[in-house]
């Protein structure tokens, strides 16, 4: 008895993961779900642009101040040099 259930089941279980996949198929074959797809892939592709320009920009910027050395003169002899060593110490 136990036998019978389990072969009838058997045929059950495996027609409905074929249909499942077949279902999934066709849904990935639609149009409009292409269309949102790419218009997602697009805006975090924008996105992700903008946040690695910016970073870099900003890496560029602290990189040129800290290559920035001061150095002036108070008139008799008197001289004010700042170098690296005082931009280092502030960050």
């Amino acid at each position: 008895m136990q036998l019978a259930l389990k072969l009838q089941r058997q045929p059950l279980w495996i027609a409905s993961v074929s249909l499942a996949l077949v279902g999934t198929l066709v849904l990935t074959w639609l149009p409009e779900l292409d269309r949102a797809a790419q218009g997602y892939l697009a805006n975090a592709l924008s996105d992700n642009l903008l946040i690695y320009a910016s970073a870099r920009g900003l890496n560029a910027l602290i990189s040129v101040i800290q290559s920035i050395e001061i150095s002036f003169s108070l008139g008799a002899g008197v001289a004010v040099n700042l170098e690296k060593s005082w931009i280092h110490s502030m960050t």
